[in-house]
């Protein structure tokens, strides 16, 4: 069962995209804060990560997606993590440039998502 780990700082948001790929069959962890983020994949083999590019967290941390990715890549442990990025914004060709696996323009079709999902989990064997 593939794990997928869910960044996204509107609860709501949050909670629907755990219940639909939990009905997918994927074991799906949330995080909201960047240590959250950290702790879930240090504790647990992340196959993909869902990341918002703007997600707000607590405002004792100055984050975004770009600096989840960027962290991801340069841990030795994570490299092999997926990261699709999402955001209400265009920000496909900046997400590719950065190193994300995809990106998903909100508001997107659950289909889409599950469907993109899939196929990057593919691709790592």
């Amino acid at each position: 069962m593939s794990q997928v780990l869910v960044v996204e700082d509107r609860e709501s948001i949050l909670t629907s995209l755990k219940m639909l790929l939990e009905l997918e069959g994927y074991k799906v962890f949330t995080a909201t804060t960047k240590k959250g983020i950290e702790e879930t994949l240090e504790a647990h083999p992340i196959d993909l990560v869902l990341l918002d590019v703007y997600f707000q967290n607590d405002q004792s941390e100055n984050t975004n997606g770009y600096d989840i990715l960027e962290m991801i890549h340069r841990t030795p442990m994570w490299r092999g993590t997926r990261v699709l990025m999402t955001s209400g914004e265009d920000f496909r060709e900046q997400a590719l440039q950065a190193g994300a696996d995809g990106f998903l323009l909100k508001p997107y079709d659950p289909d889409t998502l599950v469907n993109l999902i899939r196929s990057k989990l593919l691709e790592t064997g």
